[in-house]
């Protein structure tokens, strides 16, 4: 947020919104020259969510870049810039079809590349899980989530 997306933007790729396949093929290469292959890309408000642009997975496929998602984005989604429905429905107790519905879209667009599946449960922008209040519950949810 605070040194790609300025020098994307001010020099590499004005024209593309932050971040996007220009500066993800520069991120790419470098990750390959430090022989890393593994990329958690950033998942804040003032970043364009990795998957909004196919042609990032597509590239990061073509690379050879294995893609995650951090604990408070699982299942690759950016809950930041994708979940649009208000942020209590991300609430898997009320709201189990939805926000599978919600993970299982990403599976579909991204079961062709290689990738690590982060399955768990936060609120929005890694604030706690919404629904569950007490420890108890909140493992109740987990187990049922990974079941």
């Amino acid at each position: 947020d605070w040194g790609l997306v300025p020098w994307a933007a001010g020099t590499h790729a004005p024209d593309e919104k932050p971040l996007g396949p220009k500066t993800y093929a520069q991120v790419f290469e470098l990750l390959l020259r430090l022989k890393a292959n593994l990329l958690w890309p950033a998942m804040h408000k003032v970043t364009t969510p990795f998957n909004a642009d196919p042609a990032n997975a597509a590239l990061a496929d073509r690379y050879a870049i294995i893609m995650g998602s951090s604990h408070a984005e699982p299942m690759l989604r950016n809950n930041v810039g994708e979940w649009t429905a208000p942020a209590e429905d991300f609430d898997y107790l009320k709201n189990p079809d939805g926000v599978r519905r919600y993970w299982d879209a990403r599976v579909h667009s991204n079961a062709r590349y290689e990738s690590i599946w982060t399955l768990g449960m936060r609120g929005i922008h890694d604030s706690g899980m919404v629904g569950p209040k007490t420890v108890e519950e909140r493992r109740a949810t987990l187990e049922r989530i990974f079941a």
